[in-house]
């Protein structure tokens, strides 16, 4: 009886070591599943290189608080759009690893010479961080490591939110107009003059009014007038710009005024040029086709009829 006493103590001990064994096992499981990915928010970057499978690079760099592209003329990237990318990628959490071997990085393509993307993160002139992003297991789901880890994770992300094409950056809202600062709008035959918060014809054709919905599509066309790529700094005979299908002259309230052309060339796209910037940009043909439209035309339309009635009823009278 003894024996069998001796040996149920014992097991028990064995039960009781198994089960806080386990429990410190899940605790750590549990743990390691909300711990991020990165000790640190991404954003705090100076300098993001991005490479892809194609063998395409882009560099973004920090001016202040403002990302550019210095291989594309050193223009604004898309803040907004890095921005989300860069939250989204700190966000993630470790969750459990689909791979722990380094046999596995080929196979998920996540190595520094197989990779759907490579993105090394720099502060200064030092490499900081370096993340690679490989197979998709599933839509807008990743296999990421990093770089000194054998881990691989699969995480709720996709390559097409950090593309390595300096064009796929560019801040395609570069050439717009801001309107609200501008006081004249001056086409071969249309000048729109701002009075207080309203805009107004300065001249009318005869049996017209202006058509405030015209002038309101023209304003938000500026507004909103988007980009497709750079072409460069000196426009070429083919872009049309010698013959620009609109010339138009843009005053601000304050500063020079500044001239805005669009030519259109033989494959249906538009390039743009704006005398207050150094570049020429391509724009779609939707684009260039709306603002080659403009005119006093669309901002105008017929005057409404006079009432003729009451005056006839006054004459009969008398």
């Amino acid at each position: 009886m003894k024996r069998w006493i001796s040996w149920l103590s014992v097991l028990l001990g064995v039960q009781v070591l198994l089960s806080a064994a386990l429990l410190w096992s899940g605790q750590k499981a549990s743990f390691n599943q909300v711990e991020p990915l990165f000790a640190s928010p991404l954003a705090e970057a100076d300098k993001i290189v991005i490479h892809d499978e194609d063998g395409n690079e882009v560099t973004l760099v920090r001016d202040g608080e403002t990302w550019k592209l210095p291989d594309l003329y050193d223009l604004k990237a898309d803040q907004s759009k890095l921005r989300k990318a860069l939250e989204t990628l700190s966000g993630l959490k470790r969750g459990w690893p689909v791979a722990r071997t380094e046999t596995s990085h080929e196979r998920f393509k996540v190595t520094d010479k197989v990779h759907v993307r490579k993105i090394t993160f720099y502060k200064g002139d030092s490499p900081w961080q370096t993340v690679y992003l490989g197979t998709s297991p599933a839509f807008k789901r990743i296999h990421l490591r990093k770089d000194g880890e054998t881990e691989v994770y699969a995480v709720d992300f996709a390559a097409y939110e950090l593309p390595a094409k300096a064009s796929d950056w560019l801040d395609t809202r570069v050439a717009a107009v801001d309107t609200d600062a501008l006081s004249r709008i001056e086409g071969p035959d249309f000048a729109l003059v701002r009075d207080g918060d309203q805009w107004k014809l300065e001249k009318v054709p005869e049996g017209k009014v202006q058509d405030d919905k015209g002038v309101e599509s023209l304003l938000d066309d500026l507004k909103t007038l988007s980009i497709l790529d750079v072409l460069g700094k000196a426009p070429e005979p083919e872009y049309g710009l010698d013959s620009p299908v609109v010339n138009w002259t843009l005053t601000p309230r304050s500063g020079a005024p500044f001239t805005l052309r669009l030519g259109k060339h033989k494959d249906g796209w538009y390039a743009l040029q704006r005398s207050d910037m150094p570049l020429v940009y391509k724009v779609a043909a939707y684009v260039g086709d709306k603002l080659a439209a403009m005119g006093i035309g669309p901002l105008t339309k017929a005057a409404p009829a006079q009432d003729t009635e009451p005056a006839r009823r006054s004459e009969t009278e008398q």
